[in-house]
């Protein structure tokens, strides 16, 4: 397994550690985590790297990335929480630019759920999103456990 430190998107402003198995099959979709709120690319109890490097055992190329002023990420005018999505998306350029893979699904945690969303809502290349702890619908028992 390799890890290593990249820098992607508008003047390099954003921040990721892409884990990579010894040999890449670009024939294969990489799999983006995007960071979860505030708590940067590591993950809740670093459930972010452990997963990566999981994926990396199993052959799978990873990038977790800290989204804009985040983690290690610098700011990028005009980029809210709101357009974290293209965060996502400027990740997906700097794979596509190292001809890393054939596809991407986002894995999504807390408020990457939201950004893993928006993502396949606007770009094509992601063929799969997994919503970890993400979107709540209110039902008459959630509100009857928020109560209790």
């Amino acid at each position: 397994m390799n890890e290593r430190a990249i820098s992607f998107g508008e003047s390099g402003a954003l921040f990721g550690i892409l884990g990579a198995p010894e040999i890449p099959d670009p024939s294969r979709p990489a799999v983006l985590i995007p960071n979860t709120g505030v708590v940067h690319r590591v993950g809740p109890g670093r459930m972010h790297v452990e997963l990566a490097r999981a994926l990396a055992a199993a052959g799978v190329v990873s990038l977790r990335l800290d989204n804009a002023s985040l983690g290690d990420s610098e700011t990028v005018p005009g980029r809210s929480s709101e357009t974290s999505a293209l965060d996502l998306c400027a990740a997906m350029d700097a794979l596509d630019a190292r001809n890393i893979s054939s596809g991407y699904v986002v894995i999504g945690s807390h408020t990457g759920a939201h950004d893993a969303h928006q993502a396949a809502r606007i770009d094509p290349r992601v063929i799969g999103a997994v919503f970890i702890d993400g979107y709540v619908h209110s039902t008459p028992r959630a509100w009857l456990n928020r109560l209790l």
